[in-house]
């Protein structure tokens, strides 16, 4: 019959389910006791090669990895060895869940595209232990509820009425138990998953229901950080990361013009100032290149009756020339072109006190004779010690059209346009596999050196234990030899582990390697022998780069064994106390697993659920960067959205 009391869905079973593919649903859980709790869920169907039961106290586990792994076994269709888990006391070598608290359960199953995919989701509220029991009985007169039915007698804790109580009791824990959770909490983990819509709307943020729930718990706690600091690199570093989880670098552009309209003159011409001439924003012509540019469309078009210059700051250069500091070294620079070659154009600087007050001559630029290809103009000068402001000259010396664009005003002699005051916001990714040429999917010789009387060729023979491709590399020996990885760097006082699939005929061995900034061997760090493996398995080892190890910036693998054949795949060397999930760029790209370079020969960065992570990110940017400013968001896959594209 049917569990009593309980309201939600799947709880209840009448008769057998109907499931799809790749699915346990519907999910049940039963809380049993303070310490016990019943998850149970259906058989899966479909071609898979292990299934995972992962539970997480902060929400639902985002990923495979994410929370206490309380159950996992390799298995097919029809192997799964059980259908149930008492969560407290089948796994007793688990973290424990922590009493009064929602408990979030995730079904995962690796499947036959040798990737997790999520299976079944459930969550339940664990009370904590009020003591409404002990109150409860105490209620009662004692004659009915010792053993000797005396008044004076002490309570049985094995008596009929006593159990029959803690039925009554632990549902009221229950209640007890929802109204603390509906306390305000600063961290915000213990925040119930059916109350983040109204807290969410309560700080004024805009519902994220597609993200994880620690993330949407996250927003919700930081919002009033967030608000206070708006418009600061505060703000939107700690919203950045609230939202993706990913740490964010932030740094803005080298150019100091006030605005993009003074630099790009996009959708206008900012402070300029001509004369004998119009000036507009124009997107007549095709707007220089560069790898920093946000704005492709707009150039500045100057229409001019005969010579004269177009200034910024000259009228005010407290107000609208570019601040600076005394005794600085500067470059100004730009990009110029004339369809129809009317003349020449000479680029100046000049520098001015903090009462506008100029300090110096025009620092005047090489004249460039203007045609129909963009040109570059600079000129490069050093304020005086009184210099607080420049103002910047573009002089025309004839009638006719003339376009301008990249206008750049940065310290130091060196030309690097980007957009004025731009903010670049760099994702960085929560994992990193230093391995280059993991999997040996395109060869066997990038990022790998082979010694001794031995080839190293691919091979098809592959694992199902991880996402391995179609090729593993394959050692043929017939007597010593030696297989050593390119360099990965570490630091001083962190755990790195190295992982794999091996498989071979005869003992094998892995040694790190580690070397000095010189590329000098400093120690040979020994492990045991890995031995023979006759079928498909995955080695582990974890080494601390301690104090003793300050002049080691970088560690090599390197695999060593006698006459047989060996088979390597699936590499992985993270920094790590354990060893996670293989995974390199070669993933589906809903993993979020990519390539820092060249695919198959550079470091995987692993960025969990990245597509829906960035593009929700990249499209709420705007709202916590000032106005009319330009920003740009990348990953190690490169730019990802800018405020031009979102």
């Amino acid at each position: 019959m049917t569990k009593y009391g309980v309201n939600y869905y799947g709880a209840s079973k009448y008769g057998a389910f109907a499931k799809t593919a790749y699915s346990v649903e519907p999910m049940s859980v039963l809380v049993l006791d303070f310490h016990k709790i019943y998850v149970d869920w259906q058989s899966p169907r479909g071609t898979f090669t292990q299934v995972r039961l992962v539970r997480n106290q902060a929400g639902y586990p985002e990923t495979a990895e994410d929370g206490v792994i309380i159950f996992d076994e390799n298995a097919t269709e029809g192997t799964v060895s059980r259908s149930y888990l008492i969560d407290g006391q089948d796994n007793p070598t688990s973290i424990p869940f922590v009493t009064g608290r929602q408990t979030y359960y995730r079904f995962f199953i690796f499947t036959d595209q040798k990737v997790w995919r999520v299976a079944g989701s459930i969550t339940v509220v664990v009370p904590s232990d009020h003591g409404a029991q002990n109150y409860a009985i105490n209620l009662l007169p004692r004659v009915f509820t010792s053993a000797e039915q005396s008044p004076l007698g002490a309570v049985d804790t094995n008596s009929y009425i006593y159990n029959f109580l803690y039925g009554l009791t632990f549902t009221n824990e229950e209640f007890l138990t929802h109204l603390d959770l509906l306390r305000p909490k600063h961290t915000g983990l213990e925040t119930p998953l059916q109350l983040i819509p109204s807290e969410t709307n309560n700080v004024g943020l805009t519902p994220e229901p597609s993200l994880p729930t620690k993330n949407q718990k996250r927003l919700i706690r930081e919002a009033m950080y967030m608000y206070s600091r708006k418009g600061t690199e505060l703000a939107l570093g700690t919203y950045a990361e609230s939202l993706t989880g990913f740490a964010p670098d932030i740094t803005v552009s080298p150019n100091l013009l006030l605005t993009v309209q003074d630099s790009t003159f996009y959708n206008g011409i900012g402070n300029w100032v001509a004369s004998n001439a119009t000036l507009s924003s124009s997107t007549d012509q095709v707007a220089a290149t560069g790898t920093k540019v946000i704005d492709s469309a707009y150039t500045g078009k100057v229409v001019a009756a005969s010579s004269g210059s177009m200034v910024l700051g000259a009228s005010s250069p407290i107000t609208q020339g570019v601040p600076v500091n005394p005794s600085t070294q500067y470059t100004v620079s730009c990009k110029l072109k004339s369809p129809t070659s009317a003349g020449n154009i000479t680029l100046s600087v000049r520098f001015y006190d903090l009462n506008g007050v100029a300090t110096s001559a025009a620092h005047t630029a090489t004249v460039v004779s203007a045609n129909n290809t963009w040109k570059s103009a600079s000129v490069t000068a050093t304020t005086d010690t009184t210099s607080n402001y420049a103002v910047i000259t573009i002089a025309y010396s004839s009638a006719g059209t003339y376009y301008i664009d990249q206008v750049c005003l940065q310290t130091g002699s060196s030309v690097s346009y980007d957009e004025a005051r731009a903010v670049t916001i760099s994702l960085n990714p929560q994992k990193i596999n230093y391995v280059k040429n993991p999997s040996f999917e395109v060869n066997t010789t990038d990022s790998w050196t082979l010694g001794g009387s031995a080839t190293f060729t691919q091979s098809a023979d592959v694992s199902d234990l991880a996402y391995s491709g179609s090729n593993s590399g394959k050692v043929t020996s017939t007597g010593s030899w030696t297989l050593t990885s390119s360099d990965m760097p570490v630091e001083t006082g962190n755990y790195y582990t190295t992982s794999g699939l091996i498989k071979t005929t005869a003992g094998l061995t892995l040694n790190l390697i580690g070397k000095d900034i010189l590329g000098n061997v400093i120690e040979s760090y020994d492990t045991s022998n890995l031995g023979t493996v006759a079928t498909w398995s995955q080695f582990v080892y974890t080494h601390l780069v301690d104090v003793f190890d300050s002049d080691v910036v970088t560690y090599a693998i390197k695999f060593s064994g006698g006459a047989g054949s060996f088979y390597l795949d699936c590499l992985q060397f993270e920094k790590s106390p354990s060893a996670s999930d293989y995974f390199d760029g070669s993933l589906p790209s809903d993993f979020g697993a990519v390539w820092e370079g060249t695919a198959n020969n550079s470091y995987t960065d692993l960025y969990p659920n990245k597509p829906q992570k960035v593009t929700r990110l990249g499209k709420s940017l705007t709202d916590w960067i000032p106005m009319n400013t330009f920003w740009r968001l990348t990953t190690s896959a490169g730019l990802e959205y800018t405020n031009l594209t979102v």
